[in-house]
């Protein structure tokens, strides 16, 4: 009766780990698939360098998965429209990664459908999710959880990382962050639940015309003209959309704080403004974000390094706080468009 009763248990727990592994590779026609061929993975070392490319049709060999699991986590940076692994950006933040995450780098490059017209790869996005979901999959399968992964994603890829994260499982991914995630295309009366693909997703918006209008991250960070635009913005790929992603690195050695709601930026729903820590900052490196909830504000300048110092941040801080109190007749007025004006509080 006992060797039965453990008998019962072991098959019970066989059928659970069946059942899950059942989950990851029900979608098994997307290996045969154009776009598993198409689509590559390029894993970088310790110095940075380009050292493999794979594709989710070939299985890693034995002596990648050793090194895979002497990393013991990992990244995956997903690029936008129009862009590869060989932007000035993504070797930006391959290098920072290296620096402040280690374990395994790796740079999904979906070039061969991302340099078509925009509409046009919005037909390959469904497939797209599915190869990174697939790739996510064979990860855990070789000892890389999704709980020890960090996703980045540049407005298409933004929305690629999204959406994978919510099919590996709500929650499973440890981290992500996108940067000003594509709009185009994306926007409906009842957007999907972002907060969904991660533990933590911390979405940083910068313009318009090419980003999300709606938040629902865990973080949503409002940077400079609430979100919308930025003094920095010139012609693309610079401009308010394209600077998100270099804004971002910058913050692994330059601090944007957030700051109070500037009165003329809309928060929606009234009252969802984030409330958080002392010197809470945009980025990575920001270790509070299991404290904040909600749309942060961060102001961005026309010249690099795009943000401000910490004493100017503060006496800002201070004059909208009297800014949007309306019981404070004595408060300043020395407030612009974009809810401040920074040559003037420098002078202060």
């Amino acid at each position: 009766m006992f060797l039965f009763g453990v008998f019962f248990i072991i098959s019970l727990l066989a059928d659970i780990v069946v059942s899950d592994v059942n989950s990851c590779t029900r979608n098994s026609a997307i290996r045969t698939s154009e776009y598993a061929v198409n689509i590559f993975f390029k894993y970088y070392d310790s110095e940075g360098q380009l050292y493999r490319i794979s594709t989710i049709e070939h299985p890693e060999s034995r002596q990648h998965l050793r090194d895979l699991h002497r990393n013991q986590k990992f990244a995956i940076i997903v690029p936008g429209w129009r862009e590869n692994c060989e932007h000035d950006w993504v070797f930006d933040l391959i290098r920072n990664l290296l620096q402040h995450r280690g374990g395994t780098i790796i740079c999904m490059d979906y070039i061969v459908y991302s340099s078509e017209s925009y509409f046009r790869l919005m037909k390959h996005f469904d497939a797209i999710s599915d190869i990174l979901t697939t790739k996510l999959c064979d990860l855990e399968f070789v000892g890389l959880p999704p709980a020890v992964g960090f996703m980045f994603g540049f407005s298409f890829g933004g929305q690629i990382v999204a959406e994978a994260g919510r099919r590996i499982g709500p929650g499973r991914i440890k981290d992500i962050d996108i940067c000003d995630m594509a709009g185009p295309g994306f926007e409906s009366k009842s957007p999907p639940n972002h907060a969904l693909s991660a533990q933590n997703v911390q979405c940083i918006h910068t313009s318009k015309d090419k980003g999300i209008r709606y938040s629902t991250c865990h973080q949503d960070w409002k940077m400079g003209n609430c979100g919308l635009t930025q003094d920095a913005a010139a012609k693309p790929p610079f401009g308010s959309h394209g600077l998100c992603p270099h804004f971002y690195n910058i913050a692994f050695k330059h601090d944007f704080y957030a700051i109070p709601r500037p009165q003329s930026c809309n928060s929606k729903p009234p009252g969802f403004s984030a409330h958080y820590p002392h010197g809470y900052k945009m980025g990575y490196l920001e270790n509070r974000k299991g404290t904040v909830r909600g749309e942060l504000y961060a102001i961005t300048t026309k010249y690099y390094p795009y943000t401000i110092v910490p004493r100017t941040v503060s006496l800002l801080s201070d004059i909208l706080k009297n800014y949007n109190d309306p019981f404070n007749r004595n408060a300043s007025r020395n407030v612009t468009h974009s809810g401040y004006r920074l040559q003037n509080v420098e002078n202060n």
